[in-house]
């Protein structure tokens, strides 16, 4: 189950990043038009995952990490929030 939900978030992330954050942007309780019509709505998603989860980093490392690779970086933070979800099962 784990291995396919690994797949499914590596799939879409490289081939539907958009649909990737707006997922992600649902499962933190945001719009998607965070992520759609926000300028740094990705940037304000992964920090607030961060704080949620007691994640060490800072803004800075968020914004370097999801302006150099922002679909490995979305399906980090895919792999986090179902790390969380299996963690409070």
């Amino acid at each position: 189950m784990a291995q396919a939900r690994f797949f499914e978030h590596g799939l879409l992330g490289a081939l539907c990043t958009p649909c990737l954050a707006c997922s992600l942007a649902r499962q933190l309780g945001e719009s998607c038009c965070v992520v759609a019509c926000v300028p740094g709505g990705v940037f304000a998603l992964r920090t607030k995952l961060r704080m949620q989860q007691n994640i060490e980093g800072s803004i800075c490392d968020d914004c370097l990490t999801l302006s150099c690779c922002c679909p490995f970086a979305l399906c980090q933070m895919a792999r986090e929030l179902d790390n969380a979800e299996i963690g409070r099962l």
